[in-house]
């Protein structure tokens, strides 16, 4: 099974208390996921409004580094089988 664009942990018109919430239980769940055989997470999509990010109505547009750290917490995610992201030693 592929996962899509990591699971779409929509975030749109949300504070941050909700948004750290919706974080939460997609990352729970993602850990249930990956108790799966044969589970992978297709990275992408992750500049796409649904995310909640708010980058569609910033004035200037965020820069690689930026959008790194906006990013980080979804894209190390990892649970189980299913790794979002780059597989380093040790981990």
């Amino acid at each position: 099974m592929i996962l899509n664009h990591l699971g779409l942990a929509i975030g749109m018109e949300t504070n941050a208390e909700e948004s750290n919430a919706i974080f939460r239980s997609w990352r729970d769940s993602l850990h249930d996921l990956a108790r799966r055989p044969s589970v992978v997470c297709k990275i992408g999509g992750l500049g796409l409004p649904f995310w909640g990010f708010g980058l569609e109505s910033r004035q200037t547009k965020a820069g690689s580094d930026e959008l790194a750290e906006i990013w980080r917490p979804y894209v190390e995610t990892r649970g189980g089988g299913v790794w979002c992201g780059p597989l380093h030693d040790g981990e």
